[in-house]
């Protein structure tokens, strides 16, 4: 069976349960201020926005409001607990449901997390997830989850977002080794011209690379700067030339 079908089943099957589910709730529903009609409607587009794109922020966002405002949040985990028992292997309904109970803080949340990264370890987006828990939990072992997520996301502009998280907090605990290792990959990410070399030898300045931030200088003069980048790039080279101690070519 092809890929695009068994993502069609997974699907339909999410969209099946929902169905099922909601239509068992209590006899006070028609108390309530949305329908299950209206329910079911609005929900529907939200919830295959997700399984084409489980890590999308505003469908999720609006999913839990619209369930919160029909006081079925409940239900709605509901339905990717149901769905997940079925399709233990669909990725985007694990990570919704993932992203759910951490959201709605359930005290699931942390261990789904973490058996979601055991059966998908090459998922970035889930390795940033485990960051955020070990990281709101003092972990020191948040970092090494980071890097792992930086390295595996495909995004660019997530991959870049990620970078320069990981750089300010590689900053704070003394970690050069990854700042080095990541540091690399940041200029491509930020465009590539000039203000993008500049940007990433700053940040090269900033943990001490001196040597490396020179390097990023050189390719920023050569994709032709405006004049007043042109200057920043002068007076940044002469301030790492001097921390290199070469005065005369800092001078020059």
């Amino acid at each position: 069976m092809s890929r695009r079908r068994t993502r069609f089943r997974c699907a339909l099957a999410l969209a099946l349960t929902c169905i099922l589910l909601l239509g068992s709730g209590s006899g006070a529903w028609a108390e309530d201020p949305l329908s299950l009609e209206e329910v079911r409607k609005r929900s529907l587009p939200l919830r295959t926005a997700l399984h084409h794109d489980p890590t999308l922020g505003s469908p999720l966002e609006r999913l839990l409001e619209l369930y919160r405002k029909a006081d079925r949040v409940e239900e709605l985990v509901a339905v990717y607990r149901s769905h997940l028992q079925s399709y233990p292997a669909d990725l985007s309904a694990r990570t919704v449901y993932a992203r759910l109970l951490l959201e709605t803080n359930d005290p699931e949340g942390p261990r789904e997390v973490r058996s979601a990264v055991e059966r998908h370890p090459d998922n970035g987006f889930l390795q940033y997830l485990l960051y955020t828990l070990l990281d709101d939990a003092g972990d020191r072992r948040a970092l090494e989850a980071l890097d792992k997520a930086v390295e595996l996301e495909t995004l660019p502009t997530r991959k870049r977002r990620w970078i320069e998280q990981l750089l300010t907090q590689a900053l704070e605990e003394d970690r050069r080794d990854l700042a080095a290792k990541h540091l690399s990959a940041l200029a491509p990410l930020l465009g590539g011209g000039a203000e993008a070399h500049l940007g990433a030898a700053r940040k090269m300045q900033a943990f001490g690379f001196h040597e490396r931030a020179l390097k990023e200088l050189e390719a920023a003069r050569k994709a032709q700067p405006a004049p007043e980048r042109g200057v920043e790039i002068e007076l940044l080279a002469s301030s790492l030339e001097l921390a290199l101690g070469r005065r005369a070519q800092a001078a020059a």
